[in-house]
């Protein structure tokens, strides 16, 4: 059986993971700033394209055309006088660094499509979860996959991250009813352990490294005063 390889391709305007040379080659080749790497996994491509976004993102800000200052190179430009001087007569207002904020858009696949997340940059990943796994588990599944995105991010420089587009049962799960088990000795409000718990203390773990970093913009649910639903 071959290989499965994952490739982080990226150019100035378009970065992804995908699976095969083709898809690769539509996005790096003959393109401005193409590039790619190809990788036995998707955790290193990921983290190598976050690292190459940032880089790119740089190299545009720095190629961007400065505005000249020197009086007279303009026909338009007004003659210079004192009156600059008084900016340093007047009190001066604090000016707070604008904050780095990045928006993660999640879709759950249905019928036999690959759920997605969508960075606010442009960037597209797609999340491959369980063959023939029920809802619960691939919105969970989804859920973990966005927050090792928002990890990533958050450790390449951003200050928050908004996740949106997952259901309510997942942030539910992870600021009320996790902590509620995990006090328990990981048994639910009815005694048992409950489903897809290995999967949910990873969640957990990662969630509580950089809570105060993360926003879950849930999706709600029919059944969201359930006790211990849907899992």
């Amino acid at each position: 059986m071959a290989k499965k390889y994952f490739y982080a391709a990226i150019n100035d305007n378009e970065a992804r993971i995908v699976t095969t040379w083709d898809e690769c080659a539509k996005i790096t080749q003959n393109k401005r700033g193409g590039h790619s790497r190809k990788f036995l996994n998707r955790a290193d491509a990921e983290t190598y394209l976050f690292d190459k976004i940032d880089e790119r993102d740089k190299r545009k800000q720095r190629a961007k055309p400065k505005r000249n200052r020197i009086y007279g190179s303009s026909s338009t430009q007004c003659k210079p006088t004192l009156d600059h001087l008084a900016i340093f007569l007047e009190p001066k207002t604090a000016v707070m660094p604008k904050k780095k904020i990045v928006t993660l858009s999640c879709s759950l696949g249905t019928d036999g499509k690959a759920s997605k997340i969508k960075l606010s940059n442009g960037a597209l990943l797609v999340v491959q979860t369980s063959v023939g796994a029920k809802a619960p588990l691939k919105r969970l599944e989804l859920g973990y996959e966005a927050l090792k995105v928002a990890e990533d991010t958050i450790n390449g420089g951003a200050d928050f991250v908004e996740i949106i587009g997952l259901d309510d049962s997942v942030g539910r799960t992870l600021c009320k009813l996790t902590p509620d088990w995990k006090g328990r000795g990981w048994l639910n409000s009815t005694g048992k352990q409950p489903a897809n718990l290995e999967l949910i203390k990873r969640m957990f773990d990662l969630y509580e490294r950089f809570k105060g970093k993360v926003k879950l913009g849930q999706k709600p649910t029919e059944n969201s005063d359930i006790d211990d639903l849907p899992f």
